[in-house]
């Protein structure tokens, strides 16, 4: 399940299109819940220019490589990074079609880590 936040922070609906494919191949899956955070948002700078009215830039890949390059380079403070794993879930397949309790459940264990 990626995305809790959009890269304003504002609050946005989880995307479930790997638990739906997961759901469609059919079988048990096991799913284990990992959140990544950093004190630091890469898009910080670029948030307060356009808070400030700057035009704000179309994101494309020609950019993100660009940053992934200068990230790579320590040219990019992010802070420290953080990385938390919660307790691994079943995914029947057969029997669970509720996405939402499980991205509920998925996300409430994450905040208890």
């Amino acid at each position: 399940i990626e995305g809790k936040r959009s890269r304003d922070r504002r609050f946005v609906e989880p995307k479930t299109g790997l638990l739906k494919s997961l759901r469609e191949s059919g079988g048990d899956h096991v799913v284990l819940p990992i959140t990544i955070s950093y004190e630091r948002i890469p898009e910080q700078d670029v948030l307060a220019e356009e808070a400030a009215g700057s035009h704000r830039k179309m994101l494309n890949v020609a950019g993100m490589v660009a940053w992934a390059k200068e990230a790579i380079k320590g040219n990019v403070d992010i802070g420290k990074v953080h990385v938390a794993a919660s307790d691994p879930l079943v995914l029947d397949c057969q029997n669970d079609a509720d996405f939402k309790r499980l991205v509920k459940d998925i996300q409430m264990r994450q905040q208890e880590k």
